[in-house]
């Protein structure tokens, strides 16, 4: 057997900066390559030795890796648009599959690809498993039922192939088209996906357990509509990703800040909380629970807010006393400030942000708390059609300026695009996400049937017609009353629920809008409680999802499934800190488990559950800069350390791996060799697929780890 062999480094960097100045609990900065790291189940994990991240020959098998990166781009690939070879005349050609070939590899053997087009392969059960087929040419293959588990594939031509009930699991599958393929009833458990495609293929009932993909591949898989509800929740697009809600306080009947920061961590969904001021009070009951808080500064502080001196005093006051136990992620400078306010306060506005970053980044926190401000669509000339957006012209220059320090620091356009506000009688169908004709955009060429993405696309253009269509767009308040004045059409609870509920699924389904497709959109819903004291017309006063008493509204499904199970026994709701179960809880086979992230959590999430951990005080040294876990350096590494340190410490039951819908229970040890390269290649390829690369490193790992153990 021929032998690879990797010049492999003594020592693993980490392209972070060393200087930033280390928070109580570790940073969101981190280098782009991603593994998790668990623990044995032995005893706790905050105290075993035994959690030694084993990962020294690893991360130098990456960097040595690296260095190769020319050979293994040379590979063929067989792409959509390329002109296939004439069909094979090898009489034996199908047999071929059951040798397989190892093209384009790092031991490569074999210098043609496989033609395996119109081939039967039904219910084949032993021959093509754990075979590696390389540049193969399946298209119009039947491999109904056929067991295909351990298989490597790699840039593969499977087009119009048929995979009826194929069992892929434990398979790795790289740059794999399948578009147009029937996958109904596939399995991919446990499998990788790198770079593989299902452009218009039928994947109705596949089962995508444990799958292992990255995110890019993860946004161009959810577009296709075949998926079913369980399984894009297998993938982990879960609602609680991506709404929020907004949390007013106008009025004197409300529960204690505690009671609704407990209600919310425990009995919902919702993960995200946007706040209107700083109020001590909710921002201490929102401590250690990892809901990510968004608060606000007045309008009539802007003008004081270009004084660095005030800025520093008030991120002082405000936000350090309470940041990192309270997971604040955002401050929002004003609230409709170009729409609402003077000239002169307009006006100031862009300095008073960068003013106050600048204050941030002074305490080094700016990379953790993001400055921005909400706009009214009132900031647009023109909307209809949505092609035709325009800021108006009197406030173009301060919207420029605000774009560029968006993109500058990463932070979000956010917007308030109310459908309640722009609808009318003959429009309330088209507002409401229900079946309507459509409203067909000449300019653009495209058809609108809601409302909503016609509001998004209008800011969108009118972005990009400032030169910033770059910046990513959150949508910081929308929602629908549940009560108006009498008679007033297209109101009311019924209509309350069916908005909200079908915004929720829009904006969280991966569909985007006409000219911003395959995308998802951060959504605060208005509001999170009825309040009684606002002025206005009745519907301003019943625009929340729940009573002061905590009880729905109406119902749109963002209750936990398992309430009743949420809440742990022991739990001390005072001190918000969960005590030592009085005896340690296994699993009755007594079956080693371990809690890792689940496949899918955005690293955000991923983020709150570290700070939620180590914010109760569990020891975290570890994956802190000189901790024997801190390498791999990336936030679902020290995730996995930081979730199955929460999880062996509580009792290990299945709610302590909860971390809101984040984290999965796996009796197979993640450090195990074949799971352990397969998570750290897929890492390694999709940090490199972030940069606009494609680079085959996974057979290289493969091979390294499989020979040289």
């Amino acid at each position: 057997m021929a032998t690879l062999f990797l010049p492999l480094p003594h020592k693993f960097s980490s392209p972070v900066e060393k200087s930033r100045r280390i928070p109580p609990v570790p940073s969101r900065i981190h280098s782009s390559i991603r593994v998790n790291c668990s623990a044995n189940t032995n005893s706790y994990v905050s105290t075993s030795k035994e959690n030694s991240c084993q990962f020294k020959d690893l991360r130098n098998v990456a960097c040595g890796a690296l260095a190769v990166w020319a050979l293994t781009t040379t590979s063929p690939v067989i792409a959509a648009n390329q002109r296939l070879p004439p069909l094979s005349t090898d009489p034996n050609r199908c047999e071929q599959a059951f040798v397989g070939n190892t093209i384009g590899q790092a031991n490569g053997v074999y210098d043609k690809a496989i033609d395996l087009r119109f081939c039967d392969y039904t219910n084949e059960k032993t021959n093509l498993k754990g075979k590696s087929l390389a540049a193969a040419l399946m298209s119009g293959a039947k491999f109904d039922g056929a067991d295909m588990s351990e298989v490597v594939m790699s840039k593969a031509y499977a087009v119009g192939a048929s995979f009826i009930g194929t069992d892929f699991t434990n398979a790795v599958l790289d740059r794999v088209n399948f578009g147009k393929a029937n996958l109904q009833g596939a399995s991919f458990k446990n499998t990788v996906l790198s770079g593989s495609t299902f452009e218009e293929a039928q994947l109705q009932d596949v089962v995508f357990e444990d799958t292992i993909i990255g995110y890019i591949d993860l946004q161009k898989l959810c577009v296709n509509k075949t998926i079913n509800e369980d399984s894009r929740l297998e993938l982990g697009w879960l609602v609680e990703g991506n709404i929020g809600v907004n949390y007013g306080t106008v009025a004197d009947n409300l529960p204690p800040p505690p009671q609704v920061a407990h209600f919310l961590l425990h009995s919902t969904t919702i993960n995200r909380v946007k706040l209107y001021d700083t109020n001590p009070q909710i921002l201490q009951a929102f401590a250690h629970t990892g809901i990510q808080i968004t608060v606000a500064i007045p309008n009539n502080l802007i003008p004081d807010l270009t004084n660095l001196n005030f800025s520093q005093k008030w991120i002082q006051s405000n936000i350090s006393p309470h940041f990192p136990a309270t997971n604040i992620v955002r401050i929002l400078v004003g609230n409709e400030v170009l729409s609402t306010t003077d000239r002169s306060t307009a006006s100031r506005l862009p300095l008073a942000i960068h003013t106050l970053h600048v204050a941030l980044t002074g305490e080094n926190l700016d990379r953790r708390i993001k400055v921005s401000t909400p706009h009214s669509l009132g900031i647009l000339s023109s909307s209809s059609p949505p092609s035709s957006g325009r800021f108006k012209q009197e406030f173009a220059p301060v919207i420029k300026q605000l774009l560029g320090f968006l993109r500058a620091t990463g932070s979000p356009f956010m917007i308030n695009p109310y459908p309640f506000f722009g609808y009318s009688g003959d429009t309330l169908n088209y507002a409401m996400f229900r079946p309507n004709p459509g409203v067909f955009d000449e300019m653009s060429e495209r058809t609108y049937t809601n409302m909503l993405d016609a509001q998004l696309d209008a800011t969108y253009t009118a972005m990009k017609q400032l030169g910033f269509g770059d910046v990513e767009i959150v949508i910081a308040e929308t929602g629908w009353p549940s009560k108006g004045e009498p008679g007033q059409p297209g109101v009311g609870v019924d209509s309350a629920r069916e908005f909200n509920g079908k915004l929720m699924k829009h904006v969280t389904s991966g569909l985007g809008t006409p000219l911003m497709p395959n995308r998802t959109f951060e959504t605060y819903i208005f509001a999170l409680f009825n309040e009684n004291l606002k002025p206005g017309p009745v519907s301003e006063r019943n625009f929340g999802l729940f009573k002061p008493d905590m009880t729905p509204v109406y119902d749109v499904d963002i209750f936990r499934h398992n309430v009743g199970s949420t809440t742990p026994s022991y739990w001390n709701p005072d001190r918000g800190v969960p005590e030592r179960s009085p005896v340690p809880v296994s699993r009755t086979n007594g079956e080693k488990t371990w809690c890792i992230p689940k496949v899918g959590a955005s690293e955000k999430i991923l983020q709150t559950n570290i700070d939620y951990v180590c914010g109760l005080g569990f020891d975290c040294q570890p994956i802190r800069e000189g901790g024997r876990c801190f390498y791999p350096d990336s936030v679902r590494a020290h995730a996995a350390y930081a979730m199955n340190v929460y999880y062996h410490a509580t009792g290990q039951h299945d709610y302590d791996c909860d971390f809101r819908g984040t984290g999965g229970i796996t009796s197979s040890n993640p450090i195990s060799k074949f799971d352990f390269y397969r998570l750290w290649k897929m890492q390694i390829l999709e940090s490199f697929k972030e940069e606009g690369y494609h680079i085959s490193l996974h057979f290289i790992i493969y091979y390294y780890l499989w020979y040289n153990e």
